[in-house]
This record gives C-alpha cells, structure tokens and sequence, in this order.
C-alpha cells in the first residue's frame, strides 16, 4: 500500500471573458469576444492518492487499487476524482472512461484541462478486460450522465446504462487503440408517462502514442465521430449537446473532434509541448445564433524538471468559439489567450 501527494501550485493570465477560470475550455469563452480579462491563482488541483496491491504468489486473483481526491468544490472541501478497485479482470467503481484513452494525454499544465477534443471523463462503471500478448480488449458498462435539457412534458427516466469497448495494441513505446460507446437517452412524455422512449447515441474513436526518436518523444492523437456522445468530451460536456427536442421527441446532435500534439524532450530536464484541438457540433436548420457550432484550441509550453519530483511549466493557450453562423450574427466568434504557470511536486 502506497500513498502520494501532488502538490499544485497554479497562476494564470487570461485576455478575455471566459466561464472557467480554472480549466482552458473553449466552449465558455464570451461570443462577442470582450476585454474582461483576470489574474486567477489555484492551489485547488492539488491531489491525495492511496494505491493498494496484492500479488499472490500461489492462489487467488491479484489486486489493484487506488483513490484519489482533491479540492475543487467549493470552500476547497473533497472531490473524489477516482475510486477504483480491480480483482483479476474485473474492476468497478469510478475512474477514467473506457470509451477515452488515458494514455494519450500530452504533457500539459493541469490548468489547461487537456485538448479541448479530449474524451477522457471519469465514469461510474464495471468493466472487463481481456488481456492478450500484445493487446488487450475491455467491455464496460457506465453510468448514464444526461446530456439534454428536457422541456416541459418530457422527463428524463435513465433505465439502461452505457455500454463502452475498447482495443488497444502496443508495439515498442507506441499504442493505437479503438473504442465505441453506445448511449441510450431514455424518457417518458405526458401523454405516455408509463411508456419508456430510448434515442440511442453512438459514437467511436481511434487514438495513438507514436514513439519518435529518442527520449520519450511522442505523437499523440484522437479523434472521434458520432451521435448523442458530446458529454464525452472534454469541451462539450454538460452543455446540453447530446440532443435536442423535436416534434417527435429526441434528436441527436451529429459531432466530430480530434486533436493533434506532439510531445519533445530536449533532454532529461526539458521538455516542450504543442498540439491544436478541434470540435464540430453539427446542427439541424432551426439552430440560433447563439448555440455553439465549433471550437479551436492550441497550446505551446515549455517545461523543466528540477528534480525527478519536481517539476515546472510555462504555457500559452488560445482558444475561440464560433457560434452557429446566421445572417443576423456577423460578428459570430470570440477568442481568448492565456499564459499560466505551474510547479507540481510529487511526494
């Protein structure tokens, strides 16, 4: 049994309104762009994590687990971000979604939240896993998380979770892995209060790690494509955009987002990082001025490790939001840059 501390220290400089002061994310920047910049300082990322193993050596499964919290509710109280147990192939509770890749994430200060295309949720689930020479195939069922709005006369009755697989292939320092989640949107309506209605949203994603050269350089990728998925991603979730309220009930909002970053180590003690992140919402006729249409993101850092443990970064990020384009919005798009430092220090 182990436990580690990480330590966080964060400050950053934003140009521009934006929803999120802790985390970059596109999608929250103000449409106009404005001037109401701030200098925000967060110690709120800062995390406490427990891991526990069991290897027998004669009989019986082996077993992994770990919890993990830090302090972004309000009043800096506790937040489980991870709670996960795996006994054999089975593992349960919550951690990173197995539709994501958690292995694809570039060296990023942790205020910039990841690609804004990212599809990394953590997710209440059960999961099985198969593992294989070189690859390894997962099954999963998640927790619903609703991503519509539901009027008057329609009322959100969840019944049927998620069902998420995956399939990785590793060769050297270099993965590709596949996956595909299927999101059934259960409601009822006034007039049929006792008959369950199911939309389904679907979606699948490919991602990489791509060894380059020397050192730990990398190319890291993904991108995804489908229906009714958007509360996976990192920039789109809990806005609404799985689906919309039609005549005949749900419809599924079409999106696409990938990302690209590269990942360069000059040598043991430095490091840079640079990549851009992209996400289309594909909206039907009626859509308003003000519904989001697509965001951009890029980010450009550098790093240096004092020690193994300690570690600091300097970083730009820009982002923009572009609203869906009508005639009676000319000026349809906002932007934002940020500059954040960060000292991370592992225990």
């Amino acid at each position: 049994m182990g436990s580690k501390i990480i330590k966080i220290c964060n400050y950053l400089l934003t140009s521009n309104e934006i929803k999120s002061d802790e985390f970059f994310k596109p999608s929250g920047i103000a449409v106009p762009t404005n001037n109401l910049g701030k200098t925000f300082f967060n110690v709120s990322d800062s995390r406490l994590r427990f891991n526990v193993s069991y290897d027998p050596s004669e009989q019986g499964w082996k077993t992994t687990g770990y919890f993990e919290m830090d302090f972004r509710n309000d009043n800096f109280a506790p937040r489980i971000r991870h709670a996960w147990i795996e006994v054999g192939n089975l593992g349960l509770g919550q951690t990173w979604t197995n539709f994501g890749d958690n292995e694809v994430f570039p060296d990023l200060v942790v205020n910039t939240g990841g690609p804004n295309a990212l599809l990394l949720s953590r997710q209440i689930q059960l999961r099985y896993t198969f593992h294989l020479p070189s690859s390894q195939l997962a099954i999963a069922l998640e927790q619903h998380n609703s991503g519509i709005e539901f009027p008057e006369g329609l009322t959100d009755r969840q019944v049927y979770p998620n069902i998420t697989a995956s399939y990785k292939v590793r060769w050297n320092r270099s993965h590709l892995r596949v996956g595909g989640v299927l999101n059934p949107i259960n409601y009822t309506t006034l007039q049929a209060p006792d008959k369950l209605e199911t939309e389904l949203g679907y979606a699948g994603s490919i991602s990489g790690n791509i060894g380059v050269g020397q050192n730990k350089n990398a190319v890291k990728f993904q991108a995804s494509y489908g229906s009714g998925y958007a509360n996976y991603l990192e920039d789109l979730s809990h806005q609404g955009l799985e689906g919309y309220i039609n005549n005949d009930g749900i419809e599924t909002y079409d999106v696409f987002s990938g990302w690209l970053f590269y990942d360069h180590f000059w040598n043991s003690r430095w490091g840079t990082t640079l990549g851009y992140g992209y996400n289309k919402v594909y909206h039907p006729d009626n859509a308003t001025a003000t519904m989001l249409d697509h965001t951009h993101m890029a980010v450009a850092n550098v790093h240096y490790k004092i020690r193994s443990n300690v570690k600091m970064a300097l970083e730009g990020v820009w982002g923009q939001r572009a609203n869906y384009k009508s005639q009676n919005n000319a000026d349809n798009t906002g932007d934002n840059y940020r500059i954040q430092y960060t000292t991370v220090i592992l225990f």
